[in-house]
């Protein structure tokens, strides 16, 4: 039988029940996610509104013309507007594209949605601290600050209560719904709502190099076996911190490493080196010519002792780029028929797919902002099609292994 009339069949006899008593509760969510983002509106609101205000304090007079004060008042709404737009974009990928993909089904809407939060806050910010905050110095303009800081405090708690509300609603859909999709999938797999992939597991791989990690979460963690073949895998979100020194001054950055599943298998072969298959951002940017010419000169600067390897196959090199410590290794690892086969996972994941073949072991990246495992809360969470989705993802998850050959046994480890 096909496994999604299959699926369909188990849904309607196990799952939608469920799925309809999710559904119902809901609401409680929804009105709190509303109201998250109203107090991000209103917390961004209060910042520019304080620079805003002080601004229309300071006194532009005394330079004698009004082009300076337009100047530094232009300046700082600039960039005030683009710190907006750039972290109401951010955020709105990552918290509400996922959670919401009903209201970003055009491409643009992030954009759209962006520029109005973008909008509400200046201009909402600018008549409170013209009208309010800026219209006298002294002891009432520093109380007038100090109560709307404060104020920004105080919100805090109602915000992460909220906050707490929505993402509980998740948790408790995670962990009534997907241990069934689960066991339907594959009998042999576990899930575990709050557990994710170990440290030392990511870093083994050296899928991800970063000079400090700074934070390392994660998630829904799936574990193993797909015939002979054990595997784990979890949702991960890492980010790094990086030290540069820069004219005698010390430059401290911290951003996202990694954000997505983290996938680790047994490729049942000892190797004696490392190879890497990455997507080729060089080629896509630059051309083919100048997109191997930029592989070539950054042979060694992110993983130390790996060259590039030139593969045959055509397709798989347009999406790829492969480094590794021992060419013949690779090649030997990349067969024409496993080249095709992580060309059509690439491809069915639609995301950045990075893979290492190291100690015996495959790891596989697929980069996301989202989290994959969550329901659409302005869908219908009881649609069949909702439930659906996830299985589907999660039944391609397991056959990464079937897919890429791994339960071929045609190496046996030493």
């Amino acid at each position: 039988m096909n496994s999604e009339i299959a699926f369909r069949q188990y849904y309607d006899t196990h799952l939608r029940e469920k799925a309809i008593a999710f559904n119902s509760k809901k609401t409680g969510a929804i009105i709190a996610g509303i109201f998250c983002r109203l107090f991000i509106v209103i917390f961004f609101t209060a910042i520019v509104s304080l620079i805003l205000g002080f601004l229309n304090m300071f006194p532009f007079d005394e330079f004698g013309t009004p082009v300076v004060e337009y100047f530094f008042k232009g300046f700082f709404l600039f960039v005030l507007s683009i710190i907006i737009i750039a972290h109401a974009r951010t955020r709105i990928k990552e918290d509400l594209v996922p959670k919401y993909p009903g209201f970003f089904k055009i491409e643009q809407s992030v954009t759209i949605v962006a520029l109005v939060f973008w909008a509400v806050v200046l201009v909402s910010g600018w008549f409170i601290g013209t009208n309010f905050l800026g219209k006298e110095f002294g002891l009432t303009f520093f109380a007038k600050w100090g109560g709307t800081i404060l104020t920004m405090f105080f919100l805090m708690l109602p915000f992460k209560l909220l906050e707490k509300v929505e993402n509980n609603f998740y948790s408790k859909y995670k962990t009534g719904m997907l241990p069934e999709i689960v066991r339907f999938a594959n009998p042999n797999a576990e899930y575990t709502t709050k557990k994710f992939i170990d440290r030392n597991v990511f870093e083994e791989s050296k899928l991800f190099p970063a000079q400090i990690i700074w934070d390392y979460k994660g998630s829904d963690y799936f574990t193993g076996k797909t015939d002979k073949t054990a595997f784990e895998f979890s949702q991960l979100h890492v980010m790094k911190k990086e030290v540069r020194q820069s004219q005698g001054k010390t430059e401290v950055s911290i951003t996202d490493l990694f954000k997505g599943i983290f996938y680790k298998a047994d490729f049942n072969k000892n190797f004696s080196g490392e190879t890497f298959v990455v997507p080729d951002i060089s080629r896509e940017f630059f051309g083919s010519y100048l997109g191997e010419m930029l592989n070539k000169k950054t042979e060694g600067l992110v993983r130390q002792e790996t060259k590039l390897v030139y593969m045959e196959d055509v397709e798989f090199e347009k999406l790829f780029a492969v480094f590794s410590t021992d060419q013949q290794e690779a090649r030997y690892i990349l067969s024409p028929s496993l080249m095709q086969k992580i060309t059509t996972l690439k491809n069915k994941f639609s995301n950045d797919v990075h893979i290492a073949f190291s100690k015996g072991s495959l790891y596989i990246g697929i980069s996301a902002s989202k989290d994959f495992f969550a329901p659409n809360l302005f869908g219908n969470i009881d649609n069949y099609e909702t439930v659906e989705k996830h299985y589907l993802l999660i039944k391609n998850l397991f056959d990464v292994a079937d897919e890429l050959g791994l339960n071929t046994r045609i190496w046996t480890k030493e």
